[in-house]
């Protein structure tokens, strides 16, 4: 992470996933970040047990304001989160990396959970913005 620069920490607390219910987990207006316009990595960090059973997943979204235009969209499984060995209780990790978005207007950005078969707790949700360096 030497080659970025914090633009915004989000902390949005804990989620319960449930299964059969794809939810938004937090929203978030670009005009909330400072220097949007530069942002280049999403940094998603979740504690969780990271069961290798689990077949959930996590997604961003970045859409107009008016949700009418996706602008980005990626969406990974929950155990690629983790740093360590699975089915042990850690914080995870992933990178959502983009493009800088250059024309100035105002972005909402979404992030999901995509629930697999089980109830799944997620702990500490941390989100953070970068720019290059």
């Amino acid at each position: 992470m030497d080659r970025y620069e914090e633009l915004e920490r989000i902390m949005a607390g804990d989620y319960t996933v449930v299964p059969g219910k794809e939810e938004a987990i937090c929203t978030i207006s670009s005009s909330e970040i400072n220097d949007f316009s530069d942002l280049s990595l999403i940094q998603v960090s979740i504690d969780n047990e990271y069961l290798k059973k689990t077949n959930a997943r996590i997604g961003v979204t970045i859409n107009g304001v008016d949700g009418s235009e996706n602008l980005f969209y990626a969406r990974k499984p929950l155990i690629h989160f983790a740093k360590e060995e699975l089915n042990k209780t850690q914080t995870g990790t992933y990178n959502f990396s983009l493009d800088p978005f250059l024309d100035g207007g105002e972005k909402q950005i979404i992030l999901y959970c995509f629930p697999g078969r089980n109830t799944t707790e997620l702990k500490n949700i941390t989100i953070r913005f970068f720019r290059k360096k």
